[in-house]
């Protein structure tokens, strides 16, 4: 592959929440490519010119009318996330600001159109089964915010596989 092709694309950034209510997590499953049929942190574009904790409000209340505990939103980590198609070449790259929120209440049932095909509140901590649900790289974001350490640091490759409903972790640095 020719390094012209790489010129023309640059990464997604994107914001993950994790948003949790007491003991619970909101996950959302993927009705879109890519992920499609995993559960996910909920998440949306980097808006230019809006700052994170501004992001994370807008996100929540869009996609799931919840407004979140101001005070409960904290940055937990950069990541870089590359995705492989089946052949190896790079189908989707995402830089990924994670932040976590509590929620504060339901203030709107008006969900738009989304890529979200549900979300779902699971009990923590999580079950063997519903981790082999989430997309692997969120699970290790996950898992880092739920060890209560502060920031985090990690670039991932992730590689589709002829098994729609597996991915598989290539590289994580």
């Amino acid at each position: 592959m020719s390094l012209d092709m790489y010129k023309e694309r640059n990464p997604l950034p994107v914001v993950l929440i994790a948003l949790f209510n007491k003991n619970k997590i909101l996950l959302a499953k993927r009705k879109r490519e890519p992920y499609k049929g995993f559960y996910g942190i909920l998440g949306g574009r980097q808006t230019f010119g809006m700052l994170t904790k501004d992001i994370v409000k807008k996100e929540v209340l869009e996609e799931t009318g919840f407004s979140v505990k101001e005070d409960s939103i904290e940055t937990r980590g950069l990541y870089s996330e590359i995705l492989l198609d089946k052949n190896n070449n790079p189908k989707d790259h995402f830089i990924f600001r994670v932040c976590k929120a509590e929620i504060d209440k339901k203030i709107s049932d008006e969900i738009e159109g989304t890529d979200i095909e549900k979300f779902k509140w699971f009990n923590l901590p999580l079950s063997e089964d519903v981790k082999r649900k989430i997309i692997p790289t969120d699970l290790i974001m996950l898992e880092h915010i739920l060890s209560n350490k502060k920031y985090d640091f990690k670039e991932f490759v992730m590689q589709e596989t002829e098994n729609p409903n597996e991915l598989k972790i290539v590289y994580i640095k």
